[in-house]
């Protein structure tokens, strides 16, 4: 009777646990990992179908197979950082050789590929083509030998035929863990297309760093699409160690002159635009204060600032602002108004809530706002009206302004280059 009921129970965990393993069996179906796999091994299957092989040969290709993993299993060991088990299913395969299969050599290690791998380098790699063909023209080796390929590790290489196995699905197969080991490969030997999924990987993944997307784009030279998209996505300069940044940004701008000052100035402006367009609509809804806190913060920004166009145009709307507190008092008088603004570091400073100009001639009144508020209290509204009579426009550089303050024309359109020249506080809004 109790060999009866232990029979029983042990037939009840035998059913629970095949039931268990075959539910485990389903969700592994269910998953990229099996299906990448089972697509992988469907035409590797349809393609050894097209080719006869006897069993002896078939018998040496198992004992090559299996003394190739054995060597590779060795390789890692000796490097020991590495594990055969962290690579895919898929990776592995590539370790097994293949009738119609080309041979690649890594190191000793024996990699097989079949013809849509193949092709897909000879396309997609200027490099490798030019390397497939010389080989063969010269028939330095035979299909028996194959082809060597140096200054590759074979881990990383198993890695990378993975990734590029289903062209179709290359984007969704790139993680944080193997990130760095394709983008290697594809400078290295050129893959331009493969290059640029890396970067649209890392512009949307939240699982690498910042630090280390920096130091990825250094390393690897990325795009400068890539560097001045990533950089102005930042939402603050505060989510990285400020020195790291710093170091980072210097090398990743450590090209030619005029390379940096381009980058420089496209990053930045993008950066500063936003908050621009921020205060901007502030100001058109008549919240002086907050505007100007966010044009000061632009202004500030060292070492940018002023050097901008957004810096420039952030100086002269806080200008304006300043000018509209403080002119209250004077409104009845509908005084004309003009603030010179010329992008120099002699003449734009980076302090609040003020424009640096300079005396140019007697009779016109270049001023900051402060010095134009003390004029008006020294004199009555004749006098000063007499001061800003001209305006001497052929003392400016007309291109350089036009080229820094997108607004310049409409600067221009409302002050009249005759004796009477005018800007209105009126326009501030």
């Amino acid at each position: 009777m109790l060999l009866r009921n232990d029979r029983k129970k042990k037939e009840v965990i035998q059913k629970e646990e095949k039931t268990e393993k075959f539910e485990q069996t389903e969700k592994f179906k269910q998953t990229e990992k099996f299906k990448q796999t089972e697509k992988f091994e469907q035409t590797e299957k349809f393609e050894e179908s097209q080719i006869e092989i006897s069993e002896y040969d078939l018998e040496q290709i198992n004992i090559r197979n299996k003394e190739n993993i054995e060597n590779f299993k060795k390789l890692l060991y000796e490097k020991k950082n590495k594990a055969i088990d962290d690579l895919h299913p898929v990776a592995l395969s590539f370790l097994e050789e293949k009738p119609g299969h080309t041979l690649l050599l890594l190191e000793g290690i024996r990699i097989y590929i079949n013809n849509n791998l193949l092709i897909y380098l000879m396309y997609n790699s200027s490099d490798f083509k030019s390397f497939f063909y010389k080989q063969r023209k010269k028939n330095e080796f035979g299909d028996q030998n194959g082809y060597e390929i140096k200054d590759v590790e074979p881990f990383e290489f198993l890695q990378f035929l993975q990734i590029i196995t289903n062209e179709e699905s290359i984007l969704e197969n790139i993680n944080d863990t193997n990130i760095e080991i394709i983008i290697k490969i594809a400078k290295d030997f050129r893959f331009y297309d493969l290059k640029r999924k890396c970067e649209e990987f890392l512009l949307k993944t939240d699982l690498v760093s910042d630090l280390e997307k920096l130091r990825l784009a250094e390393n690897y030279k990325l795009s400068d699409d890539f560097k001045i998209q990533f950089i102005s996505n930042l939402r603050t300069l505060n989510t990285i160690e400020k020195e790291e940044m710093e170091k980072y940004i210097a090398k990743i701008l450590d090209q030619d002159l005029e390379k940096e000052r381009k980058l420089h100035l496209n990053l930045l402006e993008q950066k500063l635009g936003t908050e621009y367009d921020k205060g901007l609509s502030y100001l058109l809804h008549e919240d002086y204060e907050t505007a100007l806190d966010i044009f000061d913060s632009i202004i500030n920004q060292e070492p940018f600032g002023c050097k901008f166009r957004w810096g420039l145009k952030a100086s002269l709307n806080a200008a304006k602002i300043y000018l509209r507190k403080h002119l209250a008092t004077y409104q009845n008088y509908e005084l004309p108004l003009i603030v010179i603004l010329v992008p120099t570091d002699e003449i734009v400073e980076h302090t609040k809530n003020k424009i640096s100009c300079e005396h140019l001639k007697d009779d016109v009144l270049v001023s900051s706002p402060e010095n134009f508020l003390k004029e008006l209290e020294k004199q009555n509204k004749n006098q000063v009206d007499q001061k800003i009579a001209h305006l001497l426009i052929d003392q400016f550089d007309i291109a350089q302004l036009q080229e820094n303050l997108t607004n310049f024309r409409d600067i221009l359109k409302k002050v009249t280059l005759m004796n009477n020249a005018k800007f209105y506080t009126d326009d501030m809004k």
